[in-house]
């Protein structure tokens, strides 16, 4: 997501400096999603083999795929595992984990985890992840089935939050359906009145999209009236270059230059921000 009052070029160590508290920021974000995971483990883990005093956690990174943040957020599973040995949370166990990628996409979440329980022996006893809906939502119906715990830091689809189908199911994120409420108190703290948002075609981000628009039109008052003035939906593979300049350069006109970008993983974004560097 990106919210900006108007383009403007920045300079190369400004950029660098900007990447950098970026990086260092999502490194502590992430240290701190997977101190909450470990932090739900005691409260849902349910003991298998009582003789044993092994706790295996059964990862779910996103290494490569459509969204492939594993490089930058696995250091914080080890931050997670000391933080938990460091403060003695879960006594008298000693945790272990197994990973595997789950590259985003509901194939190599479903093997990753038929992998984990089924063929490795002894199996885990927790499932962190997967990273992304498209793996949640069939994977927690297996973890359901085996009545293991799967505990995901990224999982934002609202049909997860259904205990009747997925009992052994929890995240430590909010479901898309509250992406709304976000933008509606940035317009209001900023007294913004008019956003333009454009959305790729993918269903995740299109959704979310969806629910930003209509929270903001019902959350508009006479007082205080909110209005998606431009709404448009992309291709991220297929829409040329022209065709990306127009909707950027329509979005800022009609939303008088406070745009909000549902995008799309992160190249496409890094992209639509050259671009709108690029025409000014």
């Amino acid at each position: 997501m990106y919210f900006s009052y108007s383009s403007s070029n920045i300079s190369r160590s400004d950029s660098v400096r900007h990447r950098l508290t970026k990086a260092r920021l999502f490194r502590l974000k992430m240290s701190w999603i997977w101190r909450t995971i470990f932090a739900y483990i005691p409260f849902v883990f349910i003991i298998q083999r009582l003789d044993s005093k092994e706790l295996k956690i059964g990862a779910l990174i996103p290494w490569n795929g459509s969204w492939p943040a594993g490089p930058r957020m696995a250091s914080a599973l080890l931050l997670g595992l000391e933080y938990v040995k460091l403060h003695n949370l879960i006594p008298n166990y000693n945790l272990t984990y197994v990973w595997k990628d789950d590259m985003c996409s509901a194939a190599a979440s479903l093997r990753g985890i038929s992998d984990l329980w089924v063929a490795l022996k002894p199996p885990v006893d927790v499932f962190v992840g997967p990273a992304c809906s498209v793996g949640c939502v069939p994977g927690a119906h297996l973890a359901a089935h085996w009545n293991i715990p799967m505990i995901s830091y990224g999982c934002g689809d609202a049909e997860l939050s259904d205990k009747n189908q997925y009992p052994t199911f929890t995240r430590t994120v909010g479901p898309y359906t509250h992406s709304g409420k976000f933008f509606v108190k940035i317009m209001q703290e900023y007294n913004w009145h008019q956003v333009a948002i454009l959305t790729s075609t993918e269903q995740i981000w299109s959704q979310i999209a969806s629910f930003i628009k209509e929270d903001m039109e019902a959350s508009s008052t006479s007082k205080n009236k909110l209005q998606v003035s431009y709404f448009q939906t992309f291709n991220h593979i297929l829409t040329t270059d022209s065709r990306f300049k127009d909707m950027l350069r329509s979005a800022r006109t009609r939303a008088h230059s406070k745009l909000a970008f549902d995008c799309t993983y992160g190249n496409c974004m890094l992209y639509l921000l050259v671009v709108l560097a690029v025409i000014g």
